[in-house]
């Protein structure tokens, strides 16, 4: 979800990948009659993207005459190649990880992308990066670790399951962290103190991602039940007073009154 209201969207089910635009959003041209693994914004006009068949590619996404350029390395060679990125227009940045749990950082100029692997790191089965790169989570089999990058920092770490983990990403600051799990709940966690800010429910199974608006800090989910959901994060850290104003002007309820209408027993 890049932050000029542009989402990227694929589905195992249905080949090709989408462009969508504006709010509400509209399909652009959907690029490719392949199965989508992974892609991800490298930059204003740049993605990134990983196929079920094999390999990692770079593309363009306004211009489809423009054939995707194939990534040089081993890092794209395998099955299982997930990526997750955060790059200034002017140039490109990302981490990859490797089905092996390898850690790759990607650099270079758009014509010569560099892979280089990053010998500190194993075991990675998803990453998140945030605020230019200088926050990064990663998911491990049992635990997630956020650092300060690029010197690697350890921040907090947090106990999950990491089969019934798949999407993570970090706000914008670096200060919420989002993970969506297998019963179809969304967790958000800060990641000063490690606290649990909430637990989302609103999908039937699995949540497939999860990405936050690095302008807005909203936070979309996308399951297997077919439904992608808004969430206003913000509001999770509001003063409660304002919201209850908003609810009674709103609903002319008040806020145990609304909770029970929204989750009654």
């Amino acid at each position: 979800w890049h932050a000029d209201d542009r989402l990227l969207a694929w589905s195992a089910a249905a080949p090709g990948l989408r462009v969508y635009t504006g709010a509400p959003w509209r399909p652009e041209r959907a690029r490719g009659r392949f199965g989508i693994k992974r892609a991800l914004w490298l930059s204003r006009d740049r993605l990134i993207y990983a196929p079920f068949a094999d390999g990692l590619y770079i593309a363009s996404a306004s211009d489809h005459t423009r054939r995707p350029q194939p990534l040089p390395t081993a890092a794209g060679k395998a099955a299982g190649v997930f990526v997750d990125a955060d790059a200034p227009d002017s140039g490109a940045w990302a981490l990859l990880v490797h089905s092996d749990g390898g850690l790759w950082n990607l650099d270079g100029t758009p014509d010569m992308p560099v892979a280089r692997r990053l010998q500190d790191f194993g075991g990675v089965r998803r990453l998140a990066v945030a605020g230019r790169g200088r926050h990064v989570a990663l998911l491990h089999s049992d635990h997630i670790t956020v650092h300060k990058w690029p010197r690697r920092t350890l921040v907090s770490r947090f106990a999950v399951s990491g089969r019934d983990t798949f999407g993570i990403d970090l706000d914008a600051r670096g200060t919420l962290l989002a993970a969506g799990l297998r019963d179809g709940s969304v967790r958000v966690w800060r990641t000063s103190s490690g606290k649990r800010v909430a637990e989302l429910r609103g999908h039937d199974v699995r949540v497939a991602d999860v990405d936050f608006h690095a302008g807005t800090g909203l936070l979309l989910s996308a399951s297997w039940d077919g439904s992608v959901r808004l969430w206003d994060v913000p509001t999770l850290t509001a003063p409660t007073a304002p919201i209850a104003r908003r609810v009674r002007a709103s609903w002319g309820l008040n806020m145990t009154q609304a909770l029970a209408r929204l989750h009654p027993l």
